[in-house]
């Protein structure tokens, strides 16, 4: 069951309040997407993971929370740019402006814009979802080396759907490589059934949505 809040919550660059939905609950049944992207009910509540100030254009998961260098960020030109796009679907430009904002936070950019693509996935904007998934990949990928660690090595699993799936078929088999060397990746069977997987959709360019589950079975 999904449940939502109604909050009003103050806008940390210029002051307005705002009345916000909020997530309040949610559920998920199934696999996540290679990406690992949620399964329903999670996946529908896209809408509320962000606010956004209808005066400043500000969004943030809370409004109240400042993000340095906001307002200069607010006033750039790239920043309108995306904001009076028509292309983009609405919701997708609002986690690109978000990774916008945190542009100095690679991981959290670089999720903003994977986000970004997933709406595009959902709203059927193929070139979008590419686009976005692209430049999704340019933040993750700086955060190399990956740390041996479980949490990295997961990054670093969904890194290579996000590079699949935005066709840059060789650099997610040569980052599957270089994963292998991790210890905390050779000794997960889970995460060695997806490279495995991986491996198999960048040889035959398969760009398809896949799921952890659909690697398992696999095998």
């Amino acid at each position: 069951m999904t449940t939502y809040l109604h909050t009003t919550q103050t806008c940390a660059v210029c002051g307005t309040s705002v009345s916000c939905s909020v997530l309040g609950s949610t559920n998920t049944f199934g696999s996540p997407d290679l990406d690992l992207r949620p399964a329903e009910m999670q996946r529908s509540t896209m809408g509320a993971w962000l606010q956004e100030c209808p005066q400043c254009r500000f969004v943030n998961g809370n409004l109240e929370e400042a993000v340095p260098n906001a307002q200069a960020v607010l006033a750039s030109i790239q920043y309108e740019q995306i904001v009076a796009d028509t292309v983009m679907p609405e919701l997708a430009r609002k986690f690109a402006r978000h990774a916008l904002l945190n542009a100095d936070d690679k991981e959290k950019a670089g999720l903003a814009l994977l986000r970004s693509a997933w709406v595009c996935d959902d709203e059927g904007a193929v070139d979008g979802a590419i686009t976005y998934r692209s430049q999704a990949a340019d933040f993750l990928l700086s955060l190399q080396p990956f740390d041996d660690t479980e949490e990295r090595a997961t990054l670093g699993t969904a890194l290579i759907d996000v590079l699949r799936r935005a066709l840059r078929f060789s650099e997610a088999k040569a980052l599957s490589a270089t994963l292998l060397l991790l210890r905390s990746v050779s000794s997960n069977e889970i995460i060695g059934k997806v490279l495995q997987h991986q491996s198999r959709l960048c040889d035959s360019k398969n760009t398809d949505c896949h799921t952890v589950e659909d690697a398992i079975k696999a095998g």
